[in-house]
């Protein structure tokens, strides 16, 4: 089942929660995607490679501020559309 069939990855073993700020990590052997979702929008991070069990604090971090980028450029559109 593809992601952009269904909108949802069920395999546990590929997807899973990623902390508690609705974070979520696509996995693929060694390489690593954080992404969160965004509407009916599944949106990446970005990548690493985790050599280790627990995923490094600093590549949540840069989950969670490239999310709260995402959401700042969101909110600066709907106010251009707004003022049109």
């Amino acid at each position: 089942m593809l992601l952009g069939d269904r909108g949802w990855i069920n395999n546990d073993q590929k997807f899973k929660p990623l902390g508690t700020d609705k974070l979520f990590e696509i996995k693929d052997f060694q390489i690593r995607m954080p992404c969160f979702r965004d509407g009916d929008v599944m949106v990446i991070t970005h990548g690493f490679l985790k050599k280790r069990d627990a995923v490094p604090p600093e590549e949540i971090e840069r989950a969670k501020r490239i999310r709260s980028e995402d959401a700042l450029v969101a909110q600066k559109r709907a106010k251009a559309k707004n003022v049109h």
